[in-house]
């Protein structure tokens, strides 16, 4: 298995617990005191964002397991999809340090951290998959030009 395969199954595992970990967070968050005070409704739309980010990530993860066994016959379109994991999780670390998470997750009672930590290592994980993936195009395009 190549090292490329590796992150990207690395970065696609993460993502799929982080999935599952807002399935079970969002009935968890609306028993927080702090959303007391909320209407049901208001409960619901909480519920169900963080059900609908569950989804997403679940489905991003399984993605990138997917995009990961690709990396032989499709190194372009796996690359794009890294690329856009990539950004998706610069854009999540920057929102957390604009809008830090202040509400106590599961044992966690400073979460930013943990999610900035996160953010970097699979943004890190994405990246090196597309240098890795975009060198082995370039290798092979130039030895595919040599006589």
């Amino acid at each position: 298995m190549k090292i490329s395969q590796k992150l990207l199954i690395s970065a696609g595992v993460t993502v799929i617990t982080l999935g599952f970990m807002h399935f079970i967070w969002g009935y968890n968050l609306i028993k927080y005191e702090i959303f007391n005070e909320l209407p049901q409704r208001g409960k619901d739309l909480i519920l169900l964002s963080t059900l609908g980010l569950g989804l997403c990530l679940s489905i991003f993860g399984i993605l990138s397991i997917y995009f990961a066994m690709k990396i032989d016959k499709r190194p372009l379109t796996t690359m794009t999809y890294a690329l856009s994991q990539a950004i998706f999780w610069i854009i999540r670390l920057v929102f957390e340090i604009l809008y830090p998470i202040r509400l106590r997750i599961f044992v966690m009672n400073n979460p930013a951290s943990k999610i900035i930590i996160v953010a970097i290592i699979l943004s890190s994980l994405y990246l090196c998959s597309i240098f890795l993936i975009r060198k082995k195009i370039v290798t092979q395009k130039l030895t595919q030009g040599m006589p």
